[in-house]
């Protein structure tokens, strides 16, 4: 998809395929001691032609270096068609050379051909990071609110 040199090689975007899952998850692992806030566990639904459609790989030298995982969803009232990102991982090594600009742009690219018109994420309350990152991509609060009943 695109291609941009950085200080530590070229990296490519790229639509995610199977064949990504075990790079996927060994970043993840990688990552896992970090205190992220989400898990790869039921991330991706059912129908995985589908949620492959939306998500995206980043790689350098040919090694995945981060992912976007997003799905097709309609949520809220009144009902909305979202594009609804459930994983952003990068791997620290290539952190602030833009790579998480550039998964989300090709995601909003591949939403808008869809004839999808919003993004959507859920963040923890607990991931400021995580909320500045999104609010400097010009996310906005949403009209909805989220409320979990643990069981």
């Amino acid at each position: 998809m695109t291609t941009q040199l950085t200080t530590r090689g070229d990296v490519k975007i790229r639509s995610m395929e199977s064949k990504d899952s075990g790079p996927m998850l060994e970043l993840y692992r990688v990552l896992s001691g970090t205190g992220m806030t989400i898990t790869l566990i039921d991330l991706v639904t059912e129908d995985i032609k589908e949620s492959l459609a939306l998500s995206f790989v980043a790689e350098v030298n040919f090694q995945v270096v981060g992912f976007i995982l997003a799905r097709r969803a309609y949520i809220g009232a009144p009902v909305v068609e979202v594009s609804l990102i459930q994983a952003l991982i990068i791997n620290p090594l290539h952190r602030g050379q833009d790579i998480e600009d550039q998964l989300v742009e090709a995601l909003a690219e591949r939403s808008k051909s869809m004839g999808i018109k919003t993004i959507r994420v859920i963040l923890s309350t607990n991931d400021p990071q995580m909320e500045k990152f999104f609010s400097s991509s010009n996310f906005h609060r949403a009209q909805v609110i989220v409320c979990d009943k643990t069981l």
